[in-house]
């Protein structure tokens, strides 16, 4: 089944952009002249995916419905829909707001503030090329030096034979000590996700704790391991832009 569905969670309050983000989401925080939310979908049209979904926060209901005016005039070949979160209960549980469109179907789940640049394909058209490749559902990994490993969601992997960039997933750990950090390979950008990844979710999802970040996506990548399926990841080749924060911003602007 082709991925033709991708999600954005972008129910965060972007306390780490402040003060910009004070009257403005931060999916429209300005990149080059372009709001972000721009720079995750402007490779879609390269792809088969026609349906989005944006899922923000209820706070910002009046900006998102104005600003998506603009973003649905930029990208006239997508359906971009609008859900919201009840609160910020983690980005598990903003997929779950995005059933009615993704459940039943693989789907992309994308990071806006994340911006990766590729020398060859959009990173988003070889992301859904190793998905169909391998079966499986497949995350964007990137390194970081090792005393930062404590900010992210940390992968233990092993090698896939003959790619040099492809590994399986054995373990994932969210914000983990530094002794305790398999890798310095951390999950960025987004995921390719098999519709089996939806069916845990809910299912996760009726014993959530109804507290911030509750329901992350990496207690489902967690459960899937436990089922024994498998998950990879590809190591991205090229640069990358963390645009959620004053300083990858600026440093995006500057580079790009």
């Amino acid at each position: 089944m082709k991925i033709t569905k991708l999600v954005l969670p972008v129910g965060g309050l972007g306390t780490r952009l402040r003060p910009l983000t004070y009257k403005t989401p931060k999916a429209f925080i300005l990149l080059k002249g372009k709001p972000l939310i721009y720079w995750s979908l402007k490779d879609l049209a390269e792809t088969d995916i026609k349906d989005v979904v944006v899922v923000a926060n209820m706070w910002e209901k009046d900006a998102f419905e104005k600003n998506l005016i603009e973003t649905r005039r930029m990208f006239p070949g997508l359906n971009i829909h609008l859900r919201f979160q009840e609160e910020p209960f983690g980005n598990g549980d903003a997929i779950l707001e995005a059933g009615d469109i993704i459940d039943g179907y693989p789907f992309i789940v994308h990071l806006c503030d994340e911006v990766l640049v590729s020398s060859s394909n959009p990173p988003v058209k070889t992301l859904i090329r190793l998905f169909d490749e391998l079966g499986s559902s497949i995350l964007v990994l990137g390194r970081v030096p090792k005393p930062q490993v404590i900010r992210y969601g940390v992968v233990a992997v092993e090698k896939v034979d003959n790619n040099s960039e492809v590994y399986q997933i054995k373990n994932f750990i969210e914000k983990p000590k530094l002794d305790q950090a398999p890798s310095n390979l951390i999950s960025i950008f987004g995921h390719a996700l098999d519709r089996s990844m939806f069916s845990i979710l809910k299912e996760l999802g009726k014993t959530a704790r109804r507290v911030k970040d509750g329901l992350p996506i990496t207690d489902v990548f967690a459960r899937s391991l436990e089922n024994g399926d498998k998950i990879y990841g590809w190591e991205f080749p090229g640069r990358r832009f963390d645009c959620g924060n004053i300083e990858g911003l600026k440093k995006a602007e500057e580079e790009l």
